[in-house]
């Protein structure tokens, strides 16, 4: 082909169509789990309204007309590195990843940074064995329990049906503070006391605020002992069990999924007027095309934390296949969040605030996005 007798117009048209080619024929070589990559949708995002004309201005200088004076156009260059090499500029872990074993494995997408997060403070996760998880430990149920009998707050009554779905895949997560014979973080789970108790605690906190919230208590040990599955198949039994919660109600708009991270203290640990709080984590899967809308729903929240107790939140991030299940049941609604609350040193005292300020930023979001 002889570019010299094209225009520049049409030669960034067939570099934009052989760049993309080249992108789908090599995605069509791996897995169809990578095809909604983060590196895709983030170059994919800047090719907007303004760029398309941008590139028509170049055979039409009428187009440019339409341009605010201060935009500027994304780098098509930078664009095609990033597609033919999955390596994101000015993020150096993407490439440092390529060479150092186990350092792309754990390359979450930061999509917002909280205090102190940083590629070193990234979320952990064990997986115990079943056998484990069914044991038997000694627990201390030592916190203090809110008796308020308080009706909804700003006079608003219950609804009448349920739009919030609290569950936990990961039911046996559990707090090393009421495990006292256990000192080893990888083996800080229990049916007893665990993560389910926190979402207890935001159910409560949430029907005080009018929002009329289901939650799953399912042993998820227990359920995968039965089913002759193990810790790897959990998020395949909690999918099973939030489809059916949503057949059944049909008002549900919002699914939360409660965990805790392994984590140590020094990361999940936040003081506030004289208060000790366990911090929160969003975790949004990447690896279907409806993420974004997730994404977008867990930023609002970390902000509005922020804006409430700066230094609560950890922040955001996003985990494909690569670093997980990559999808968390979150392709089932556009407002799906996963939570972790927390890490394995932290105290249900700490736990338990963080649920009521997460109750009280989640109510106002919501109210807001639904006004009578």
């Amino acid at each position: 082909m002889n570019f010299k007798k094209l225009s520049l117009f049409h030669t960034m048209i067939f570099l934009v169509i052989f760049t993309f080619s080249i992108a789908f024929v090599s995605i069509s070589f791996v897995s169809y789990k990578n095809f909604y990559s983060s590196h895709l949708y983030e170059t994919m995002k800047e090719m907007d309204t303004e760029f398309l004309l941008t590139m028509m201005k170049q055979e039409n200088h009428y187009f440019g007309q339409s341009l605010p004076e201060s935009y500027i156009a994304p780098s098509l260059a930078k664009m095609t590195f990033q597609l033919a090499t999955n390596i994101e500029l000015g993020e150096t872990y993407s490439l440092l990843g390529q060479e150092i074993p186990g350092l792309r494995f754990n390359e979450y997408r930061i999509i917002v940074a909280g205090e102190g997060m940083d590629i070193t403070s990234l979320p952990t996760e064990s997986a115990p064995p079943l056998e484990t998880l069914l044991e038997e430990r000694r627990v201390v149920k030592d916190w203090m329990e809110d008796d308020k009998e308080d009706g909804p707050n700003n006079g608003r009554p219950l609804q009448e049906k349920p739009t919030v779905l609290i569950y936990h895949t990961h039911s046996y997560e559990s707090f090393l503070p009421h495990l006292p014979d256990i000192t080893d973080p990888n083996l800080a789970n229990n049916n007893e006391v665990n993560i389910i108790n926190v979402g207890e605690t935001l159910q409560k906190e949430l029907e005080k605020r009018g929002i009329n919230a289901l939650i799953d208590t399912t042993n998820m040990a227990n359920a995968l002992y039965d089913r002759g599955q193990n810790h790897a198949h959990a998020y395949q039994l909690s999918r099973e069990i939030v489809q059916d919660y949503i057949n059944e109600h049909e008002s549900i708009d919002y699914i939360i999924d409660l965990h805790r991270d392994a984590a140590r203290i020094e990361t999940t640990l936040h003081s506030y007027n004289d208060e000790d709080f366990a911090r929160l984590l969003f975790v949004v899967g990447e690896s279907h095309p409806g993420f974004p809308e997730n994404e977008q729903l867990a930023k609002d929240l970390h902000n509005r934390l922020e804006s409430k107790q700066k230094g609560i939140s950890r922040g955001v991030i996003g985990k494909n296949y690569n670093q997980g299940n990559g999808i968390y049941n979150q392709d089932l609604t556009e407002r799906a969040l996963l939570v972790e609350f927390g890490g394995v040193d932290n105290h249900m005292d700490e736990l338990n605030r963080s649920a009521a300020v997460f109750a009280e930023v989640f109510s106002e979001y919501y109210y807001e996005q639904h006004r009578e």
